[in-house]
């Protein structure tokens, strides 16, 4: 009777036993999940799961390259930073180095370099000029949280006036409205997103970026998928040797110039 009991108390633990050794196979068929902020055109779609964008693209194939796959949600940055600190994510999709995010997230080798630049309207600002962040002062700054904290920590401790805004294409819309002096964001995003604004011919763009910085892949500490940043980088390097990151590099170099 006493092997009777021990035999039925030993076969539920090598079950379990065995299932939780299959769980590194099993784990390449569960997508990490990644969130970023809208970022058109590398991201493109509404709030929620996103499947489109160059971004989407670069980051999926290299986590290909790892044996893995992502799924990624766009949300609004502060709620981006919610869900990584309460352990609701595997990482960010594409993120800056920021000193308030190194207890949280591991960064991958740089992927390709972003630009910060200042946008406004030539109708309320025709002799505009930047001689550095100073000169900002008595302007209101259309910001989007997340887009350039640099830039947000310097607007911050000079105490300009700071009006932040959901997206670059709000920030577009307020820009034309005339409620905000100066949108200060992502080039890229800018560029794309004027496209679609009826009074983006009188937008104009001053032709030195204000910061320049790398983008790289956050994974979340507390995520399994810290134990692969090794592999993450060995298939970012592979992809500079073999050319596929050259479209990227492409699509996101500075057409004004460096900071």
């Amino acid at each position: 009777m006493i092997f009777s009991f021990f035999r039925r108390l030993l076969l539920p633990i090598a079950l379990l036993t065995t299932f939780c050794l299959g769980q590194g196979n099993l784990r390449a068929d569960i997508p990490y999940i990644l969130a970023t902020d809208p970022m058109p055109p590398l991201v493109e779609g509404s709030y929620g799961p996103a499947s489109q964008g160059p971004a989407i693209d670069l980051v999926s194939e290299v986590f290909s390259r790892t044996g893995n796959s992502i799924q990624v949600l766009i949300h609004p940055w502060n709620r981006v930073l919610r869900m990584l600190d309460f352990g609701r994510l595997d990482g960010i999709l594409l993120v800056q180095h920021q000193d308030e995010l190194n207890d949280l997230l591991l960064y991958s080798l740089p992927v390709f370099t972003s630009h910060t630049i200042i946008c406004y309207d030539t109708r309320k600002h025709p002799n505009f000029e930047y001689k550095g962040i100073e000169s900002l002062k008595g302007y209101t700054l259309g910001l989007i949280p997340g887009h350039s904290p640099g830039i947000e920590k310097k607007a911050d401790s000079h105490q300009l006036d700071i009006e932040n805004l959901p997206s670059i294409e709000a920030g577009l819309r307020t820009l034309g409205a005339g409620r905000i002096d100066l949108l200060i964001g992502k080039e890229i995003s800018i560029s794309e997103q004027m496209k679609d604004i009826p009074q983006s011919h009188f937008f104009s763009i001053w032709p030195v970026p204000l910061e320049s910085w790398d983008m790289h892949i956050g994974i979340a500490k507390n995520s399994p998928a810290s134990a692969l940043i090794g592999d993450i980088n060995r298939a970012i390097e592979e992809m500079k040797a073999d050319g596929t990151l050259e479209p990227y590099f492409t699509i996101t170099q500075p057409v004004r110039g460096e900071p």
